[in-house]
C-alpha cells in the first residue's frame, strides 16, 4: 500500500469519525432543543397560571372594601341586636319581679280571706294564728274589723 492510499484511508476514517461525532452532536442538539421547547411550553403555561392567579388576587383585593362594609353592617346589626336583647332581659327580669310580688300579695290576701272565714265560722284567735300563719296583732285586728261589720 502506498502512502497516498494510507493517507486517504486515514482521512476517510477521520471524516467518518467526524460524521459520527456530528451525528451524535446533532442528536444531542435535537434532544436539547426538544427539552428547551418543552420548558418554554411549561414556562408559558406557568406564566398563564401566574397571570390567572394575579387576576384572582386583584379581584379579591377589589372585593375587600365591600367585604369590610358588609362586616361592618353585620357588626352594627349584632350590636343593635345585643342592645335589644339586653333591654329584653331587663324587661323580663322586671316582669318576673312583678309576678313574684303579685304572687306574694295574692298569698297574703288568701291568708286574710281564710282568716276572715275562720272568724265567721267562730274560730278563736289561737286557731286563726295557727291556721293562717299571721301574727297575733293581725288576728286581733281582723277579729275587731269583723265585729264592726
Amino acid at each position: 500500500m502506498s502512502l497516498p492510499i494510507i493517507a486517504i484511508i486515514i482521512l476517510f476514517v477521520a471524516v467518518a469519525s467526524l460524521i459520527v461525532a456530528l451525528l451524535i452532536l446533532s442528536k444531542k442538539i435535537v434532544n436539547q432543543t426538544a427539552k428547551i421547547e418543552l420548558m418554554e411550553s411549561q414556562a408559558l403555561n406557568d406564566k398563564s397560571h401566574v397571570n390567572h392567579l394575579i387576576d384572582d388576587i386583584q379581584t379579591s383585593i377589589q372585593q375587600i372594601p365591600k367585604i369590610i362594609e358588609i362586616q361592618s353592617q353585620q357588626n352594627n346589626e349584632m350590636q343593635s341586636n345585643k342592645q335589644g336583647l339586653l333591654e329584653l332581659q331587663e324587661t323580663t327580669e322586671k316582669l318576673r319581679n312583678d309576678i313574684q310580688l303579685l304572687q306574694s300579695e295574692g298569698q297574703e290576701d288568701k291568708l286574710y280571706v281564710r282568716a276572715k272565714k275562720l272568724i265567721q265560722l267562730g274560730a278563736d284567735i289561737e286557731e286563726i294564728i295557727n291556721e293562717c300563719g299571721i301574727s297575733r296583732t293581725e288576728a286581733e285586728l281582723l277579729i275587731s274589723l269583723s265585729a264592726k261589720q
